[in-house]
């Protein structure tokens, strides 16, 4: 592994857990930890990209197209999650449900993102289906009554988005199962991990909020973005 990317995982890594320690309360100071880490995040799957490129892949070399998805949908993920972390625009009902949407609607741009690349890198297999339809269902309902959870009238979208996140661990998590790859393994993790991360998420929004919450939250999605950057290195 080069050491500019061991010194930027060495950042991201310290970036993220601090801001995890302190993600509970929505400030301007936390705002500006989370930033921090969603750039590291993004900066360090720039360099996987630069090093995949390193390899003299050709530029119609579907692991090229595939990185340069991969970062976009960090980027956007990045965005979303800046915006989930805007301090002071939770006040009111309706300032919270914009919150959500428009953080959400990031995430969803960054999982179709992720989907892309993944369907260009594996291809899609209709076992894919098998695993995405519990997965699903856990996120959606078994998440809901487990918790329960009130979506008020948001439901269809936050089913919209169990599929399109289902979809993102199913592709990978597959594609270890039937052709192994590294990328592919730590992609699942990866999965696995932003997945968890969004269920337990589900529970600060549209539940009970505490402090344990928002720290399993982060403390899950942070190691997960970090590991979908580093994938792309591993691509050649």
């Amino acid at each position: 592994m080069p050491g500019y990317i061991i010194a930027v995982l060495a950042i991201c890594i310290i970036s993220s857990a601090t801001f995890t320690v302190v993600s509970f309360k929505k400030t301007l100071i936390n705002l500006y930890f989370k930033t921090f880490s969603s750039v590291m995040f993004t900066i360090l799957g720039l360099l996987s990209l630069y090093t995949l490129i390193s390899h003299s892949l050709e530029l119609r070399d579907n692991r090229l197209i595939g990185g340069f998805f991969m970062v976009l949908g960090l980027i956007t993920c990045m965005v979303g999650d800046i915006i989930l972390g805007l301090p002071k625009l939770e006040e009111t009902k309706n300032s919270s449900t914009a919150v959500i949407i428009g953080g959400a609607f990031w995430f969803f741009v960054g999982h179709v993102l992720y989907c892309t690349t993944l369907i260009v890198l594996y291809g899609i297999s209709p076992w894919v289906i098998a695993v995405i339809l519990p997965l699903c269902a856990l996120y959606t309902f078994g998440n809901k009554k487990i918790g329960r959870l009130d979506y008020k009238n948001l439901t269809a979208g936050v089913l919209l988005y169990s599929v399109i996140e289902s979809l993102s661990f199913a592709l990978c998590f597959v594609s270890v199962l039937t052709d192994f790859s590294v990328s592919a393994l730590i992609l699942t993790i990866g999965f696995t991990l932003f997945y968890i991360s969004d269920m337990v998420l589900m529970h600060n929004y549209f539940g009970e909020k505490r402090r344990m919450i928002s720290i399993l939250c982060h403390s899950t999605y942070y190691p997960a973005q970090i590991l979908i950057a580093l994938s792309i290195m591993f691509l050649v």
